[in-house]
């Protein structure tokens, strides 16, 4: 992400204790800055995630929210640079 300072990347784990479990080993192998990643469930509203799809380089969440996102054009596609 150091490479493409505009882009996006993003984590999608099954479930959200994997979600979590995925953040915190990029956390801990790659030393990523938390203030730029962010944790997105269903949990988090609709209108906050919009804002954090704009605010926030590196996310970690859940196929249905990937998918639901994406639906209602809340994420930028295009300027994803990964996808894991």
């Amino acid at each position: 992400w150091r490479w493409f300072p505009d882009s996006k990347v993003v984590f999608i784990a099954p479930t959200r204790p994997l979600v979590r479990q995925q953040m915190q080993a990029c956390y801990d192998i790659t030393g990523m800055p938390s203030d730029q990643t962010i944790e997105l469930t269903g949990m988090t509203s609709q209108k906050k995630r919009k804002e954090f799809w704009s605010e926030k380089r590196v996310f970690f969440l859940t196929p249905q929210v990937m998918t639901n996102d994406l639906v209602r054009e809340d994420c930028p596609a295009s300027k994803f640079v990964l996808i894991v």
